[in-house]
């Protein structure tokens, strides 16, 4: 046994010796030619790809920008299906709260670098989660289809999102990136710091708009201690409480809106606590069918608003406070939705026979009672619901933790009589617009580099308005303006450019009016004033407004020559660097102070939120309270 082992031994080194020698005389075979490279490196699909997210990533961030408060999109206002569908229970992850946009350009980013780092490549890991965003696509596309509120950035971000996607899984089959980690970790690490970020400045944004709140919130408390205006009896038809009361609440509100629903639940506990408040409601239902208002402008954010308002008047009329109330409930409790079937099966619970209410709801008269209080919310300067008074004066800064408790609270405080609503006294719409421009902070505005206002250098009322020489509102707005200015000694008006026109203007929104020669007006002005002076330039501003649809740079060099300018002078400077960088300087000045849109209005540093109410001097009454010392 000893000698076989010992001889399958020498024998196993000597043929290991020998392996080695023929193996160092033997040529080496070959390397063998790089495997064709997998589809996913195609440059091109690679590129098509990234655009892709990058244009999931654009939707995202306007839609987040516009959620921070940052960006007005065109058609996504409040009541737009943009705004109804991010505000809507889809519009944020439920049970946090975070909107949705934000998960949205996180993840985009996050893919986006994935998409980088591993060539188009993604691991296996990294494919199904791009799928299961796929199938969230589809599903809010859906929602957003059956809820009637198709915003157009939304489905912008889902479809592009679908098309990187379907891009993925017919056209990328190479083999993924190994190792795996790169890419997720880029997906990772950036969806973190992007949270991270879009967190911080949603605190920011958040505490900005809280101590906003706060401060309405507490003048308009102060106000309210001190008392109301001139118009007595302000009050609904039906009361809960006692009909003279300490503190009296009147809330205008749609059974629809979320934020009414929320006032109503925070007044609920309020009533059932205390017995020195009384309550009365009015409607004003943003839905189009029965209010003038919502068709003038187009809207219908709540379809079933109007036949919940009547139905709570119809309950009103056959069952008196106690009837009204009944039903004002179950309309808040199920957000002023319901079908046919499902009143006629509430009816009988609430004490109310279904073919008798159904006749008294469809009558003239719950419309006629629901159009009443849409007028006098008009009247008063509504623009949004809820509208909240407390002793006939308007509380605003409801939005603010516990708003409308702490105010009773601090009303109650005071030990005020209880009176009836012949006590309490609104102002109108025209002293609210005042109102709300004397709650404005004072803004320091940046310097004007033309210098061509219009007034006395150390004025009582100092006027900024930033507009369009060819945009219709802006050339109203400044019509009114010009007429103040000469009739006021005091007074120092500027109108400084904001052309709508990308010719110049690279701020523009994306679906912006576009007011083609706009650049070249504002541009002509200023050209007129540096050959002639501010009244040349004034004379030059006064016939372009005056003559918006006929202005072209040939009939500018016209009137630059009745007003005793060089023709060729004044066209030369019109196309010089040097007045197209003051124009650029005007474009970017109003920015930081929030512009959204022109005219962008601001008397003696406060911004003017609302200039234009039908039938009333709004500007011109702002404009003469200012000239006797408030808000100077």
């Amino acid at each position: 046994m000893a000698k076989n082992k010992k001889r399958r031994s020498g024998g196993g080194s000597g043929g290991k010796k020998k392996t080695q020698q023929q193996r160092k005389g033997q040529p080496r075979p070959a390397a063998s030619p790089p495997a064709p490279a997998p589809a996913a490196s195609s440059p091109a699909l690679w590129g098509v790809g990234l655009a892709l997210l990058l244009l999931s990533v654009a939707a995202s961030l306007m839609l987040v920008l516009q959620s921070l408060g940052n960006l007005s999109l065109p058609g996504c206002g409040p009541a737009s299906a943009c705004g109804r569908a991010t505000s809507s229970v889809w519009g944020s992850v439920p049970g946090l709260g975070w909107p949705l946009s934000h998960v949205g350009l996180a993840y985009f980013l996050g893919i986006a670098a994935a998409w980088i780092v591993s060539g188009g490549r993604l691991p296996a890991a990294l494919r199904w989660i791009v799928r299961l965003s796929a199938v969230g696509s589809i599903g809010l596309i859906i929602v957003m289809i059956v809820g009637g509120y198709l915003c157009p950035y939304c489905l912008a971000v889902h479809l592009a999102n679908l098309a990187f996607v379907g891009l993925l899984e017919l056209k990328f089959t190479g083999q993924p990136m190994r190792p795996a980690l790169r890419p997720i970790g880029a997906l990772v690490g950036v969806f973190v710091i992007a949270t991270g970020i879009l967190a911080a400045v949603q605190t920011r944004e958040a505490q900005a708009v809280e101590e906003r709140d706060e401060d309405a919130l507490s003048q308009s408390t102060d106000a309210i201690i001190e008392g109301g205006g001139e118009d007595a009896g302000f009050t609904g038809r039906y009361h809960y409480g006692p009909e003279a009361a300490p503190v009296r609440v009147v809330i205008i509100s749609d059974y629809q809106c979320p934020d009414c629903k929320n006032v109503e639940s925070e007044l609920r506990q309020i009533l059932a606590t205390r017995d020195d408040v009384s309550f009365s409601a009015k409607h004003f239902p943003f839905c189009t069918e029965c209010n003038w208002k919502a068709r003038e402008h187009n809207m219908n954010p709540h379809p079933n608003a109007c036949w919940a308002a009547r139905a709570a008047e119809a309950a009103g009329i056959l069952g008196g406070d106690e009837g009204f109330w009944k039903m004002h409930h179950w309309l808040f409790d199920r957000s002023g939705s319901f079908t046919q079937a499902e009143l006629q099966q509430a009816l009988p619970t609430l004490g109310f026979d279904y073919t008798t209410f159904v006749e008294t709801m469809g009558s003239p008269e719950t419309l006629a009672r629901v159009e009443a209080d849409i007028n006098q919310a008009v009247e008063l300067g509504l623009r949004q619901t809820p509208m909240v008074f407390i002793n006939g004066v308007e509380l605003t800064g409801w939005r603010a933790r516990n708003a409308l408790t702490r105010a009773v609270d601090r009303v109650a405080a005071t030990n005020p009589p209880p009176l009836t609503a012949d006590a309490d006294r609104p102002p109108s719409a025209l002293q609210k617009g005042v109102n709300d421009w004397l709650a404005q902070p004072k803004r320091t505005l940046p310097s004007d580099g033309s210098g061509w206002a219009w007034g006395p250098e150390d004025p009582a009322v100092d006027i900024v308005v930033w507009g369009d020489h060819l945009e219709p509102f802006s050339i109203e707005l400044d019509r009114r303006l010009r007429a103040v200015a000469e009739s006021a000694p005091d007074v120092r008006y500027a109108f400084r450019p904001y052309p709508f026109d990308k010719a110049c203007n690279e701020n523009m929104q994306p679906r912006s009016p576009q007011h083609d020669g706009a650049c070249d007006a504002a541009k002509a002005v200023e050209a007129a004033g540096r050959l002639a002076g501010l009244e040349a330039s004034w004379a030059m501003h006064t016939w372009i407004v005056e003559n918006p649809r006929s202005f072209s740079l040939d009939a500018a060099q016209r009137k630059a020559r009745e007003l005793g300018i060089d023709p060729s002078r004044f066209a030369t400077l019109v196309a010089s660097p040097e007045v197209a960088a003051t124009l650029t300087e005007d474009i970017a000045a109003p920015r930081p102070l929030g512009l959204r849109g022109v005219p962008f209005l601001f008397v003696n540093g406060r911004q003017v939120p609302f200039w234009r109410l039908k039938g009333e001097p709004l500007v011109e009454r702002i404009v003469e309270v200012a000239r006797g010392g408030e808000a100077g």
